[in-house]
């Protein structure tokens, strides 16, 4: 590509806009989280939209919609293997870089947590906070994931290459 005056521009590499997406979905949720911990901790709910949508501070030990509360470490050891293994995809895919960085962005910004705000090593609690009427309470992270998931099923990126040998037929 090349600018007005003729000079060669660089575009943004499909590992570039994969970083990015990683560090501002991250850095999202985490001003996100610290915000609601230091605002919300009183026990206060913030109304936005009547008794739809609010901000409620609550502390997950367990997985997605509060499951499985006792087994945190596993939880997040699970966790750290599905980023491991969405992080892969993403280098190796070199496609949906934004989709895949909003899916390991969100499950870093959880295991931060995991991490952070516990006791011991992996026992940490999640820092929810957007309160629905008619969802489990949530955060940016795990928006972040399920949009990102979403987004790859509406468009899904193309399949690896098999770059291995293939039989000949005689």
């Amino acid at each position: 590509m090349q600018d007005g005056r003729g000079t060669q521009v660089r575009a943004f590499s499909p590992r570039s806009w994969l970083a990015a997406s990683i560090v501002v979905t991250i850095t999202a949720d985490q001003l996100s989280k610290h915000w609601a911990r230091s605002s919300l901790g009183d026990g206060r709910t913030i109304s936005l939209i009547g008794p739809y949508l609010g901000l409620r501070l609550v502390h997950n030990p367990g997985g997605a919609f509060g499951l499985f509360p006792g087994a945190t470490v596993l939880l997040t050891i699970l966790g750290m293997a599905l980023v491991g293994a969405a992080l892969i995809w993403a280098v190796r895919l070199g496609q949906a870089p934004i989709r895949l960085g909003m899916i390991v962005g969100g499950g870093v910004g959880n295991l931060i947590d995991r991490f952070a705000h516990g006791n011991g090593l992996m026992d940490g609690e999640v820092t929810d906070f957007i309160a629905s009427s008619v969802w489990p309470t949530f955060n940016i992270a795990d928006s972040a994931i399920v949009v990102g998931v979403l987004l790859l099923l509406m468009r899904p990126p193309p399949a690896l290459k098999d770059d291995s040998p293939k039989p000949t037929v005689r």
